[in-house]
């Protein structure tokens, strides 16, 4: 009877992880093919939940480097405190799943090797995040 109940508890233990994983909503796939005193932050943003709805929706990325906005593409910033850059992407018809869209930011910092986004969010919902090499 003991292993039946060692059985179930590891069953019920990998029932969670699928959930956990289930929550984010995008990936982002980034790219800085060069930085310095600041960096052009490129980011393909794939939407892996539910659909998007059109309208604006809240995109927020952060890394304590972050100090200014320089320039942006596809996207609107409202401002940066404490290395966090958040503002909208005006989406003119709904991103289904698997959809995906371009962003980039300019961005100036304090170290000029240390630019990759710690965290992103696109409409609520946390991105998991991927890193290409330097092009």
């Amino acid at each position: 009877m003991a292993r039946v109940g060692w059985l179930a508890i590891i069953a019920v233990g990998l029932m969670i992880v699928p959930s956990t994983i289930a929550q984010e909503g995008c990936t982002v796939t980034v790219t800085i093919p060069v930085t310095g005193a600041s960096a052009t932050i490129r980011m393909a943003v794939v939407n892996t939940g539910a659909p998007y709805s059109a309208g604006s929706q809240s995109f927020t990325m952060s890394n304590p480097n972050y100090q200014t906005v320089i320039s942006t593409s596809g996207w609107s910033p409202q401002g940066t405190s404490n290395g966090v850059v958040s503002g909208n992407v005006e989406l003119a018809q709904p991103l289904a799943t698997s959809g995906s869209m371009m962003l980039s930011a300019t961005i100036a910092g304090s170290s000029p090797q240390n630019y990759f986004p710690r965290s992103v969010s696109f409409g609520g919902r946390q991105c998991h995040i991927q890193q290409m090499r330097k092009q």
